[in-house]
């Protein structure tokens, strides 16, 4: 997913397929023997290669993003630990997220 911030959060995420860059992330998740959410933030640099910047072992602000487009990362993890289902890479839908920010106020009734 690649993302357009605007004071450190998410407002238009571009999801997009890359088996290359699946690879290398499912690599790095290898290689610290990530146990659940793992997070990993990366920009690609000038000579196009990605670059980690941040990992957080957590689900991230974006999660509810990813299951809109189908990639429902805490119904799977709750279905591996708590009933030993095997993790399986979903498929996602490529698609462009637009996140908006509103408010609803409801007004307070007073109860007698």
């Amino acid at each position: 997913m690649r993302r357009d911030l605007r004071d450190g959060n998410t407002y238009r995420a571009f999801v997009e397929q890359s088996a290359e860059l699946d690879d290398l992330v499912r690599k790095w998740a290898e290689a610290l023997d990530a146990y659940g959410p793992a997070n990993f933030q990366f920009r690609i640099d000038s000579y196009g290669r990605p670059k980690v910047f941040e990992i957080n072992g957590r689900f991230s602000g974006t999660t509810p993003l990813r299951t809109l487009v189908g990639f429902a990362e805490v119904d799977m993890v709750i279905r591996h630990v708590m009933f030993k289902e095997p993790v399986r890479q979903p498929k996602v839908q490529s698609a462009t997220i637009l996140r908006h920010w509103s408010e609803t106020v409801v007004p307070s009734i007073e109860v007698l």
